[in-house]
């Protein structure tokens, strides 16, 4: 049963498997690369100790995917955010470790490095041993990490051009056309290492066949530069969607159902 507040949301429920995914960590870790922090907070000696968290933003109408994590890992809550964001919150000890575990050997981006603070952290403070893997080099088809990454990051977009006939102003007719798009934006440095994320952000744009563009806008009146890159030929798009999103289970999240109604 789900429980519900003005702050705070909690499930109950538990189930064995998560979203049907036989490589759920490179999910989770696309996931939480594309929109997520790893908070490892200093312990203070003189309270308690504060464990580190994996913290995953999201919008409010991706909650079910939030949910079904929850119940795998059986651990975390959640809170409402500015708009329409949310935030799942993994803190406990137990859940923290179960997500190293599932997304250790997963990462492609340089939030790794702060995933391997974690890391020292965890065996540090509980006398662990967890082997720091190295980042993952493998194809983005191999698994579905890059499902993950788009659920958090990317979007599609649909635009119809009606037809127009010719006229005293328009020489030639206009035809109807459908026009899809794919993009996936990220920031020019990841914040937590100050490291680029231009590398990465290519391996994606050559998996498409498509350039790596820059951006600058203003955010909080400040300028934020970014990359991003637009897939709008189908040809590219579809091969892409039927390998990589699907990774032998559906896509969990709300972007599964534009995959599957443009490419189909």
């Amino acid at each position: 049963m789900l429980k519900t507040s003005t702050k705070c949301y909690r499930t109950t429920d538990y189930e064995n498997k998560l979203m049907g995914y036989e490589n759920a960590g490179a999910y989770l870790a696309g996931l939480l690369e594309g929109d997520g922090h790893i908070d490892i907070q200093r312990e203070d000696t003189e309270t308690k100790k504060v464990n580190p968290r994996f913290v995953f933003t999201f919008h409010k109408n991706n909650f079910n995917v939030f949910e079904q994590l929850h119940n795998y890992i059986g651990s975390g809550f959640f809170k409402t955010g500015a708009g329409n964001s949310m935030r799942f919150v993994v803190a406990d000890k137990k859940g923290v470790i179960k997500l190293v575990n599932l997304m250790n050997g997963y990462f492609r981006t340089p939030k790794i490095l702060t995933f391997y603070k974690l890391i020292d952290r965890l065996n540090m403070s509980y006398s662990l041993n967890i082997l720091k893997l190295s980042m993952d080099h493998s194809s983005l088809d191999s698994n579905a990490w890059l499902a993950g990454f788009t659920e958090a990051d990317g979007y599609f977009g649909v635009s119809v051009t009606e037809f127009k006939p010719k006229s005293e102003t328009r020489k030639r007719s206009q035809s109807q056309r459908v026009k899809c798009r794919f993009v996936i934006e990220q920031r020019q440095f990841d914040k937590s290492t100050n490291s680029s994320c231009q590398s990465f952000m290519e391996n994606i744009a050559n998996y498409f066949s498509v350039s790596l563009l820059t951006s600058t806008r203003t955010k909080f009146r400040l300028p934020t530069s970014t990359y991003y890159f637009s897939v709008e030929a189908m040809d590219k798009l579809a091969p892409g969607a039927s390998q990589t999103w699907g990774s032998g289970a559906p896509a969990p999240g709300i972007k599964s159902f534009i995959i599957l109604t443009n490419t189909h």
